[in-house]
């Protein structure tokens, strides 16, 4: 009598180790929703997803710059707005002085005009965002500001220059070069002339800003929109069809109770065989 590996038994156990990883393999789609978990799963589309991922993190990184630009702009603009309306209380002060003033109340709005002016270089000192200052750089013109960098896109050479600009009483040309103060209200006509020219430097100013805010606006919804297309694109190539994974869920589970339920039975056919030799030797 020749004795022998319970080869039917072996076959359906291999079957029943396939189907344990199978099932593993869909429950782990479902909980993750992701249909590559490992690289090994598939190569090709895991590098495509991990170069959709890194362009996706780019491009919400120059968002996230564009934004604080804009917010940059905006706190620019609004110290402008404070200078340009100093510069108009200014230029009424110096009108009224040409009224009927006696030297006391002259020398008055000579004082408060000097506290304004000092007000302007404040505004312009102090107005800063993270560190920058973009209202007082000393030698930046209007025809031709310096400038900061910034990346605002998702690739290497995408930058916005952001002009900075001298709105210091100096570089509004309301002081001279030792700081002493060249508006005067016993010279009205040269103090209004140079007041006129402040308060067109302070509007092209606020003018250049405003254009660029708005096309940093519509950079950052561009940069959002593209972004999450991207993610899309993303989820869609490695995003597990959930449906289909619980019916492989479903499939291998029933496989696997097949398989111990079969098991049961070819584990018995050998002791089912010795039984009936013991009964033909008993005959």
């Amino acid at each position: 009598m020749r004795l022998s590996h319970n080869i039917p038994s072996l076959n359906i156990y291999r079957q029943y180790s396939k189907h344990i990883v199978n099932q593993s393999s869909a429950l782990g789609k479902i909980s993750s929703g992701y249909k590559i978990l490992r690289a090994k799963d598939d190569p090709n589309v895991m590098a495509q997803s991990e170069q959709l991922k890194i362009q996706t993190r780019g491009l919400q990184m120059a968002a996230k710059n564009t934004q604080d630009a804009v917010s940059m702009l905006q706190a620019a603009d609004g110290a402008t707005k404070n200078i340009s309306e100093i510069i108009i209380r200014i230029k009424e002060l110096v009108l009224s002085a040409g009224g009927s003033h006696t030297n006391e109340s002259l020398d008055a709005i000579q004082g408060e005009i000097n506290q304004l002016v000092e007000g302007i270089d404040n505004i312009a000192n102090f107005s800063e965002f993270n560190g920058i200052k973009l209202l007082a750089e000393e030698g930046s013109t209007i025809e031709n500001p310096k400038t900061i960098d910034l990346l605002c896109g998702g690739n290497a050479g995408e930058i916005t220059k952001i002009p900075k600009y001298d709105l210091t009483p100096s570089g509004l040309g309301l002081v001279d070069g030792s700081g002493n103060i060249k508006i005067n209200v016993r010279n009205i006509d040269s103090s209004i002339e140079k007041l006129d020219k402040a308060l067109d430097i302070t509007t092209s100013t606020r003018s250049k800003y405003g254009a660029l805010t708005n096309r940093l606006d519509s950079t950052f919804t561009i940069l959002n929109e593209f972004s999450g297309k991207i993610e899309g694109i993303e989820a869609e190539l490695t995003g597990a069809d959930i449906s289909l994974e619980i019916i492989e869920y479903s499939k291998h589970s029933l496989l696997i109770e097949s398989s111990l339920a079969l098991m049961i039975q070819t584990n018995k056919m050998p002791q089912d065989i010795l039984t009936i030799l013991q009964n033909v030797r008993g005959r």
